[in-house]
């Protein structure tokens, strides 16, 4: 099963992914990870829906890095990013057959590559 299900027109997370029972909400969530809690538009905060730049349903999650890993960006900050900036906001993708297209977020992914994180906090839409 892939990361999101459509379910009477939203998105659900797959519960697989969910690894750490902690998290039970998005308050808990943006607390473990450390976000900034107004980056996240909250529509269901049990089931992790939010909404996402366009004002579509989505799913906040997380994303493995390495998913990005071999993607070169094309941005307006060209500089060497080095270890240690804290990504305090998810990255947008698109999720799209098998794939996941990154529509806001590039700085932040090349970041999280840099400090060798493994995962990064994710707002998910379906193509």
């Amino acid at each position: 099963m892939g990361i999101l299900q459509n379910t009477d027109n939203y998105l659900a997370i797959d519960t697989e992914l969910w690894y750490n029972t902690s998290m039970k909400t998005i308050q808990d969530f943006i607390r473990i990870k450390g976000l900034e809690p107004e980056s996240i538009h909250i529509i269901d905060d049990e089931s992790f829906i939010v909404e996402n730049t366009f004002g579509d349903r989505a799913v906040l999650t997380e994303l493995s890095v390495s998913l990005f890993k071999n993607t070169k960006f094309e941005t307006l900050i060209q500089n060497k990013f080095e270890p240690g900036r804290k990504i305090t906001s998810p990255i947008e993708v698109i999720f799209s057959g098998s794939k996941y297209i990154i529509i806001d977020g590039a700085n932040r992914t090349t970041q999280a590559i840099a400090n060798g994180d493994k995962t990064i906090p994710a707002i998910v839409s379906n193509n």
